[in-house]
């Protein structure tokens, strides 16, 4: 830098000014930085090199400036008389491409002191005599796209010896915004803009891989790819007069954006050079592009068609008051947008077009022989997500620039693939509802619908829950089925005091479908009440005896059941019912009269094993109505999917009225186990409770996710750590990977933990994700894993359209786990279970769960939450209307 004492200082655009800021504010990052990597294929001369560059940031003031401040603290920008800008040849003959695109990027890198440093660096690469690399680097606060085309241009004529009229100034741009800013037509402009924007603005919830840091980053990496040619010159086939490819390709975006988020209302940044209309200014240097912003609404079953005469006439009017460049940072500034600096402000998305300017073979003809290189123009990213359309003589790319910190590379892949299938789609009929577009390639398809459902296993037909049970009491009579405080019975005494129950329920008009209440205190008579009735051919219903009176009364009505089995203490307060009730402690003196024989049990797989009530959308409860083939299913897959012994213990923890309960009992009987029941007074008390887990020698545990954390605190303040444990399973709530809860795990030597999902509905579990091993590497937040045995899990968007990889959609369960639906109430069993559109069997169901998952990239799926307003209560589904007042 010479005589650094002359210079001319001048205010700055409203763009410099808000790049100063940025500046200000993150003074390390490379987001603004901007290069142009080119190849020349001729013979070089270094010096005439040099001199070309040299005379080139002679010709424009925008590269002899550097920026700071005046005396009242504002900013501007101070232009130098003369300027020596760094200049390197580098030998790079012996370098691989990939070596060379490395130093590229890492030149690029190199931060700016906008203060005291020359704003272009120049980079030389041999390859060989008659190849070389040529890399200029330059912040963005002095450059657009159009500058960079404008500099090569004018080395190429230059360094040919072809002479170049003199630019106007940049200063000369900045004068004239100061003044349109205060005229009539910029009042008139900015009433336009504010009527755009004003108001809450929508930010884009476009699913991520990483969770959002707490201030906007700006690492980035970016996927680029050619469009083959039959497809642009299909979609040139629906060009018009006031339809570009553009307009379409732009219109296609909206599209993606709208199917991944299921957002109607979209914003998407737009940059323009800003030179329409202003012939004076039409080959000055410096950063005169403006960022126009297009909001577009997408309700209704718009066809892409109608879409994109929209996106056309909304993109005219921008342009239109674009070309006078009212500057975004303005608008920013005057319409109070609020920044959390966790979002890029206005839209975290863009969208541009572009065309290499200087890449034109007729100009290039005898002059140096110059092509693209890196087609990537600049570092970091200042947007969540760019997509450029880059023309490059007669072929078109695209890039996909993105934060890094936010998306995985293999995600924005997969989101390119989309953008392709849209495009292809669109071409095939552009009368599509956008809704209906293509999205997913026919791999992806296959894979989601087919591959990750391949769940398919034999299981022995014809077999009931109780059946399962008198098999496994041959194989171990004399083996402990269940003990209580300090009573327990055998698999023989526990099959014979059913079966007592089960031929006086039958004397009594029980069989198949008909239903029995059973409202008991944790005991031995609860399990085999529940036996029993199941053994009779009846199906249970399960009544917690501290419900509220008309919330039992409201469930024996419902289910119509015949028969209540219950305790004499418990008569008392229940409420005036019609049913018969039989208590199984003063009335076993009669049911002790019954054989003891296996009974003549007419159920089959279809029957009903039991309704239990969960919550429902109008206050009222509902009974879900599940059947023995079901119920079959789920316990042989978790027989089969055990890591415990075959007479190991299982604590019976969850109340009967909750559906894992029947998991934790029959999962245990059905393999010869023994159940440890305990009293609710102990079930509370996690410091006794643990103290009976480590006596009883307890090896699995069924807990929802707060009880599990509790239990773990509690193990952690105590030092009473279970060893015997080997599997816990929780469900029915979000599993976190608390500290306490890995920190418990780390101290239990080859113990599991196994989180399923599943709702009443379909049978408890019908996913199911395994954490072992170091709890070092356990996510904080485990996926639901995925589907179990003869289960289809699908992931749908509000129109019943299989969402991508990554993107939330409505869980939807299919297979044998089906409840029959909710029992008296066809209407809502019939909104629930749908007809299953991805399956050709006859009568196949789907259950709409209301769940918000995603599948990640290894096909396990990710619960994200309800979609309605449902919510739950120590594992408990509870819906707000059944407690609003």
């Amino acid at each position: 830098m010479e005589n650094p004492e002359i210079r001319y200082t001048y205010p700055m655009s409203e763009a410099q000014k808000w790049l100063c800021f940025i500046h200000k504010i993150a003074p390390d990052h490379t987001a603004y930085n901007e290069y142009n990597a080119v190849k020349i294929n001729s013979h070089l001369d270094i010096e005439t090199w040099k001199a070309t560059w040299q005379k080139i940031v002679e010709r424009h003031a925008i590269l002899r400036t550097t920026y700071g401040t005046d005396k009242e603290g504002e900013p501007v920008q101070i232009v130098h008389p003369t300027m020596n800008v760094p200049m390197q040849v580098i030998d790079a003959k012996d370098w691989s491409e990939e070596q060379l695109k490395q130093e590229i990027l890492a030149c690029a890198d190199v931060l700016y002191d906008l203060e005291k440093d020359p704003i272009i660096r120049l980079y030389l690469f041999q390859r060989s005599a008659t190849e070389w690399v040529q890399l200029f680097t330059i912040h963005q606060i002095a450059s657009d796209s159009f500058t960079k085309d404008l500099f090569l241009k004018e080395f190429q004529q230059l360094y040919g010896g072809i002479p170049v009229k003199e630019p106007l100034a940049y200063t000369d741009f900045v004068n004239w915004e100061s003044e349109m800013l205060k005229s009539p037509w910029g009042e008139t402009l900015w009433q336009y803009w504010e009527k755009q924007l004003g108001g809450e603005l929508p930010i884009l919830d476009l699913p991520t891989d990483l969770p959002r840091p707490s201030v906007v980053t700006y690492r980035s990496d970016s996927h680029e790819f050619k469009l083959n040619q039959e497809l642009v010159s299909r979609l040139k086939q629906l060009q018009s007069d006031s339809i570009s490819l553009f307009k379409i390709a732009l219109s296609a975006f909206y599209v993606l954006l709208y199917r991944y988020t299921n957002q109607t209302d979209i914003i998407v940044n737009i940059p323009t050079e800003n030179r329409l209309g202003k012939k004076e200014f039409k080959d000055v240097a410096g950063y005169l592009a403006s960022l126009v912003v297009v909001p577009v609404n997408l309700e209704g079953n718009t066809t892409f068609k109608e879409l994109l005469i929209q996106v056309a006439h909304t993109v005219d009017q921008a342009l239109k008051h674009e070309a006078y460049n009212y500057p975004l940072s303005q608008l920013v500034k005057q319409l109070k947008l609020k920044s959390n600096f966790r979002h890029p402000l206005v839209s975290s998305v863009m969208f541009n077009w572009r065309k290499l300017g200087w890449y034109d073979t007729e100009f290039q003809e005898g002059l140096l022989q110059i092509e693209p290189y890196l087609l990537e123009e600049q570092r970091g990213a200042p947007y969540d997500l760019s997509v450029e359309m880059i023309e490059v003589g007669d072929e078109l790319n695209v890039r996909w620039n993105y934060n890094s910190d936010l998306f995985n590379s293999e995600t924005i892949d997969r989101i390119a693939r989309h953008y392709l299938t849209l495009l292809e789609g669109i071409v095939a009929n552009p009368e599509t509802p956008i809704f209906k577009l293509p999205l997913l390639t026919e791999s992806e398809r296959h894979q989601l619908l087919i591959e990750w459902n391949n769940t398919q296993v034999y299981y022995p037909k014809d077999k009931c829950i109780h059946q399962l049970f008198e098999e496994q009491v041959e194989k171990t009579p004399d083996a402990v089925a269940v003990v209580f405080e300090n009573r327990q019975l055998t698999y023989r005494d526990l099959n014979c005091r059913a079966n007592q129950l089960a031929h006086y329920l039958q004397s009594e008009g029980v069989g198949p479908e008909v239903l029995v209440g059973i409202c008991v205190e944790r005991s031995l008579e609860m399990v085999v009440g529940l036996l029993g009735i199941i053994k009779a051919g009846g199906a249970y219903v399960p009544i917690d005896p501290t419900y509220p009176s008309e919330r039992i009364s409201y469930m024996l009505e419902n289910s119509q059941a015949s028969v209540l089995l219950t305790q004499k203490n418990l008569v008392a307060g229940l409420p005036e019912i019609r049913a018969q009730i039989i208590c199984l402690d003063a009335d076993w003196n009669l049911v002790s009269q019954q054989t003891d024989l296996n009974p003549n049990c007419t159920a089959s797989e279809e029957n009903l094993a039991y309704v239990i009530y969960t919550s429902g959308s109008t206050g009222k409860p509902k009974g879900v109505a599940m059947k023995h083939l079901a119920l079959r299913n789920l316990i042989l897959w978790q027989r089969s999917n055990t890591t415990v012994s075959t007479r190991a213990k299982t604590l019976q923890f969850v109340p009967i009225s909750f559906d894992v309960s029947f998991l934790e009992i029959f999962s245990t009987w059905c393999g010869g186990g023994t159940l440890v029941l305990i009293s609710e007074e102990l079930r509370r008390d996690l410091v006794a409770l643990l103290h009976l887990v480590r006596a009883k020698q307890v090896e699995r545990l069924f807990l929802p996710f707060v009880a599990l954390q509790q239990l773990a605190e509690t193990a952690q303040t105590l030092g009473l750590i279970p060893t015997s444990l080997r599997e816990v399973i929780t469900a029915g709530e979000q599993l976190q990977i608390t500290p306490a809860i890995a920190s418990f795990f780390s101290q239990l030597k080859d113990c599991s933990l196994h989180n399923q999902y599943g709702p009443s509905e379909t049978h408890v579990v019908v996913t199911v994700f395994t954490l072992t091993g170091s709890t070092d590497t356990w996510p904080a937040l485990p996926p639901i894993g995925r589907p179990i045995a003869n289960i289809q899990i699908y992931l749908l968007d509000q129109f019943a359209q299989p969402v991508p990889v990554g993107i939330p959609g409505e869980l939807y369960i299919g297979g044998v786990s089906l409840a029959k639906g909710y029992l008296n109430r066809p209407e809502l069993t019939e909104q629930k279970f749908i007809p299953n559109p991805f399956s050709n069997k006859p009568g196949s169901r789907l259950y709409k769960t209301g769940d918000l998952a995603r599948y990640l990239p290894d096909g396990n799926i990710e619960y994200l939450g309800r979609i309605d307003n449902q919510v739950k209560v120590r594992g408990f589904r509870i819906e707000l209307g059944e407690i609003e007042v």
